[in-house]
């Protein structure tokens, strides 16, 4: 046999071992790799599956965190007891008079056998001027933690220019602590003590109108100047009296942040429409305003009724029939398109 042939024989049994040998080095090497690769994939997509079917529950725990956070206390019945103090912290201050306190039973709240939240309530009563009954739902509004008030009736104390409240039903709420085992977190939570101070309150200018008058009681008519004073002079010692009111008078709008509503007489007292009521002829109770407010009649039309008006002659909201009215309610409307 030749040298070119020994080599070229030499060369062939060299490639032919070069590929049995990477052969084997894959089987030894390589394939356990490639298996191990596909392990962890599968684990990644495992692991994302998992975490998808977790988010809701993180959600949850996220917004018990973020709720929990405002509550006053774990307990229900310390709840109450600072929820007491705040109440008679405010009042005083407040200058409200003759305050009675009766709390409410406290029983959890169940949806499909499960306690949702432990509802917190205490109803007051008492008698105080317009102007101080405005400034304790005021500062109880600037309350750091998650308060507020259900309802309230106001009657006229015929003798003066005091107002009689009552049905005032102010509730707070105290979360379960989870059943789900989750990592234990430390709730940070603002501490309030029954001589917490009192939120300030800068008195709003658009109600001196209302609140400084006894809008519920008939009409007090001045009483003619005497000879000696002169008519100018009689009149400016003297309170402006509210007008007489009747039955369906728009007589008060509030508007607190995103609580707002509307106070209409009836026969014997006043009553108090939140937004989304219904009111007496149908007129559902669409938007508040320092001016009056906005209905929509069983027709779905939008009509309006200024304050001191009644509801039974309500008109049709046009930007030439009463334009800041007409152009707030626009501005409501397109923040919500």
């Amino acid at each position: 046999m030749k040298a070119r042939e020994k080599t070229l024989a030499y060369l062939a049994v060299g490639i032919v071992l070069a590929f049995l040998v990477r052969a084997i080095l894959m089987s030894i090497f390589f394939a356990p790799l490639n298996e191990i690769d596909s392990k962890i994939e599968k684990t990644k997509q495992k692991i994302a599956l998992k975490n998808k079917k977790m988010q809701p529950g993180k959600k949850l725990i996220a917004e018990w965190n973020r709720i929990n956070r405002t509550t006053l206390a774990d307990d229900p019945q310390q709840v109450r007891r600072i929820l007491l103090g705040r109440i008679n912290a405010l009042t005083s201050l407040s200058g409200l008079q003759n305050v009675t306190k009766n709390p409410i039973p406290i029983a959890p709240k169940k949806a499909g056998g499960i306690i949702r939240y432990y509802p917190v309530a205490i109803n007051i009563t008492g008698k105080g001027t317009l102007a101080q009954i405005v400034k304790f739902l005021e500062m109880f509004y600037r309350e750091p933690y998650i308060v507020k008030i259900t309802g309230i009736t106001l009657r006229s104390d015929a003798k003066g220019n005091m107002v009689s409240f009552s049905n005032c039903r102010i509730e707070t709420i105290v979360l379960p602590k989870p059943e789900m085992k989750i990592r234990k977190q430390k709730i940070v939570r603002k501490k309030i003590t029954t001589t917490e101070p009192a939120p300030s309150v800068v008195s709003d200018t658009k109600y001196s109108v209302i609140t400084a008058r006894n809008i519920f009681s008939p009409a007090i008519l001045p009483s003619a100047p005497s000879v000696n004073q002169s008519p100018s002079r009689k009149l400016a010692a003297q309170r402006v009296a509210p007008q007489e009111t009747k039955p369906g008078d728009l007589v008060a709008t509030v508007v607190i942040g995103n609580e707002m509503g509307a106070y209409i007489r009836n026969q014997n007292e006043t009553q108090w429409y939140k937004k989304g009521d219904v009111l007496p002829g149908n007129l559902r109770l669409e938007f508040v305003h320092p001016l009056g407010i906005v209905l929509k009649d069983s027709s779905n039309r939008v009509v309006y009724i200024e304050i001191g008006k009644n509801i039974d002659d309500p008109g049709a909201l046009t930007k030439g029939s009463c334009p800041e009215l007409y152009e707030a309610y626009q501005r409501v409307l397109s923040d919500k398109r």
